[in-house]
């Protein structure tokens, strides 16, 4: 970026000499957009030109939709987070569905183990997303999106009944604590 920026907050108009520009909280970046969402505390961007490994993604995706849904409608892919490791996510949008696509670099993370735990659970009917596909060589996978919602939102709402919101995921845990793990990684 260009060290030469301007800034009027009460505008909320930036513009870095011809790289970047904002205006009402939309981000433009050289061809890529991004959607600040004060409330959310996040910052979803969605890049025109793509790294190899998420055209790789994206096309390993509609691949998958497209062989288990019989859907060649067109589908767009977000960058929705990553995490304290090697994978990242997205959000798959095709028609009124959705979906988070994990590409989660095979040489860095341990993604058999992640299957195994996830189907497992699932399976035991712990309240994790469904792995729905999967390609261990290229580390993607398709999982059931559960959506936005947060514990930490709710937690912040004037008014929220904290009992009310922990008491299921410490039930989720004791269910966790008693299933059989013999057979687990």
């Amino acid at each position: 970026l260009s060290d030469h920026a301007t800034w009027s907050s009460q505008t909320e108009t930036a513009t870095l000499t011809g790289q970047v520009s904002v205006l009402s909280n939309d981000l433009h970046l050289n061809g890529s957009s991004a959607l600040f969402e004060q409330n959310q505390q996040r910052i979803h961007i969605q890049e025109a030109s793509m790294d190899q490994r998420s055209t790789q993604l994206t096309a390993w995706v509609t691949g998958e939709l497209a062989q288990s849904l019989g859907s060649s409608a067109p589908l767009s892919v977000e960058m929705i987070s990553g995490d304290a490791s090697f994978r990242r996510y997205f959000r798959v949008h095709q028609s009124h569905l959705t979906w988070i696509a994990v590409d989660a670099p095979p040489d860095k993370e341990d993604n058999p183990r992640f299957i195994r735990i996830a189907q497992h659970w699932h399976a035991h009917s712990v309240r994790v997303p469904e792995v729905i596909a999967y390609d261990i060589d290229q580390g993607f996978m398709l999982l059931e999106d559960f959506g936005d919602d947060l514990l930490w939102s709710a937690l912040h709402k004037p008014c929220s009944d904290i009992n009310a919101l922990y008491q299921p995921a410490i039930d989720e845990l004791h269910h966790i604590q008693a299933l059989p793990h013999n057979d687990l990684p």
